[in-house]
C-alpha cells in the first residue's frame, strides 16, 4: 500500500520542530512568558502583598481573584453556545458571591437581614466587688434581645456552613451517575436527534464544575 503525505503534514512537522528549538523557546520566553509573568503579578498584587501561609483568608482571596478574571474573560471572549455559557457564568458569579461573603465575614449581616437587626448598645463596665482593680462587662440586654442574638448567631452559622457546602458543590460539578438516573427518568421527553445533539444533557447541566469552565 502506497502512503502519501500532503504538504501540510510536512509543514506541521517543521512548525513543531521550530517550536521545540532553542531559538524559538528563548524568543517565547522573552516575548510571552516573562510579560505574562509580570501581568499575573499585577493581577494578583493584592493577594501577594497580603498573603500569609497560616491564614486561609488569602487562599480564598487568590481563588476569588482567579475566578473573577476567568468570569470576565469567559463572558467577553467565550465561544460556547449561549445556554451553556450563561449557565457556567451564573455559577462563576455565585461562587464569587459566596467567596465575597467569606472574605468579608458578612454572615451576621445576612442573618440580620433575615431575622432583624441586633441592638447596637455601647459597652458598659463596672468594678468587680471585692476586686477594685478588675472590671466586668455589664449585661444590659433584655430577654427579647438575648433571644434575637441567639437566633441571629445560629442562623449566621447555618448560612455559612450551607454556603461552604454549596461552594464545593459548584467547583466539583454534577456527578455522572446523577445524570444517568435523571436521563432514565426523562429520556421519553426527547427524540433520538435531540439526544444525539446533547439537548438532554444541556437540560440537566446546571453550569457547575470548575474543570468545565474553559472555552
Amino acid at each position: 500500500m502506497k502512503v502519501e503525505f500532503k504538504d501540510t503534514f510536512f509543514q506541521s512537522l517543521k512548525r513543531l520542530s521550530w517550536h521545540n528549538s532553542f531559538i524559538y523557546k528563548s524568543y517565547d520566553l522573552f516575548a510571552t512568558d516573562i510579560p505574562h509573568f509580570f501581568k499575573n503579578i499585577w493581577r494578583f498584587r493584592k493577594v501577594l502583598w497580603n498573603f500569609n501561609w497560616w491564614d486561609h483568608h488569602y487562599t480564598i482571596e487568590a481563588l476569588y481573584t482567579s475566578i473573577s478574571i476567568m468570569e470576565k474573560n469567559f463572558t467577553k471572549y467565550g465561544h460556547e453556545i449561549e445556554i451553556s455559557q450563561n449557565k457556567k457564568t451564573a455559577k462563576m458569579r455565585r461562587s464569587l458571591e459566596i467567596m465575597k461573603h467569606i472574605l468579608d465575614d458578612s454572615y451576621i449581616d445576612i442573618a440580620e437581614e433575615k431575622l432583624g437587626k441586633l441592638p447596637d448598645k455601647p459597652w458598659e463596665f463596672k468594678e468587680v466587688e471585692d476586686h477594685p482593680d478588675r472590671v466586668e462587662l455589664v449585661d444590659n440586654y433584655t430577654p427579647e434581645e438575648k433571644e434575637l442574638q441567639t437566633k441571629v448567631f445560629a442562623e449566621a452559622r447555618k448560612i455559612e456552613e450551607d454556603e461552604w457546602d454549596e461552594l464545593w458543590e459548584i467547583f466539583r460539578g454534577q456527578k455522572r451517575e446523577d445524570y444517568i438516573k435523571w436521563y432514565e427518568e426523562n429520556k421519553d421527553k426527547y427524540t433520538e436527534e435531540q439526544i444525539d445533539n446533547a439537548e438532554s444533557w444541556m437540560t440537566f447541566f446546571n453550569g457547575s464544575g470548575l474543570s468545565s469552565w474553559w472555552d
